[in-house]
């Protein structure tokens, strides 16, 4: 009876902490109705410890199976792109953008990579979604205005991008900046 119990048990423990599957994920593995009993109930029973709420979301953000929220004080809404692709657009920003490159018939994608960061300033893993990715050119375009811009936040991104073998823009206020740019923009100088 216990080789069962602990098969079940490590088994669980394994898709959960091993392969970082969220509960939600479990549960539709095993076509099991709620994910709320799953842990709550069956995980207490199991002595399967829970992720904090903080583990939980940047899972969820990793994994794909959640996207951050917008803001609805921005623009925001579905664009069809050149190319017959419905893509979700978060600002009035990454629409002027989407239209110069439908315009120019470059093939790109919103928000469908993932990528694993180290945030400096809070001192922890984190998750990017890029905005743009472009890919003929393996370039990641993150769209931003002067006013959401995080320096030291998109120099951290911009960084990994880069060591994951992606090139890298970032078009703020109508002007491409490169990592460098970045760096020279956080110490005070004027990009050229």
């Amino acid at each position: 009876m216990f080789d069962e119990w602990n098969r079940v048990r490590d088994l669980l423990e394994e898709l959960y902490w091993g392969e970082e599957k969220s509960s939600t994920e479990i549960c539709r593995i095993f076509k099991y109705p709620s994910s709320t009993n799953l842990v709550a109930k069956i995980f207490k029973y199991l002595a399967i410890k829970p992720k904090s709420t903080s583990e939980a979301t940047y899972l969820n953000y990793k994994n794909g199976t959640v996207n951050p929220p917008h803001s609805f004080s921005y623009m925001h809404g579905w664009h069809t792109t050149w190319d017959n692709k419905q893509v979700f657009l978060r600002s009035s920003y990454e629409f002027k953008f989407a239209k110069y490159l439908d315009k120019l018939r470059i093939h790109y994608d919103v928000e469908v990579l993932r990528i694993e960061y180290f945030d400096t300033i809070n001192r922890c893993k984190r998750i990017a979604i890029p905005d743009f990715y472009i890919y003929d050119e393996k370039l990641i375009i993150e769209i931003k205005s002067g006013y959401t811009l995080d320096i030291q936040n998109m120099i951290d991104r911009a960084k990994e991008y880069i060591t994951q073998g992606y090139d890298f823009l970032l078009f703020l206020e109508n002007q491409y900046l490169t990592l460098e740019d970045l760096m020279n923009l956080k110490n005070n100088t004027i990009p050229e």
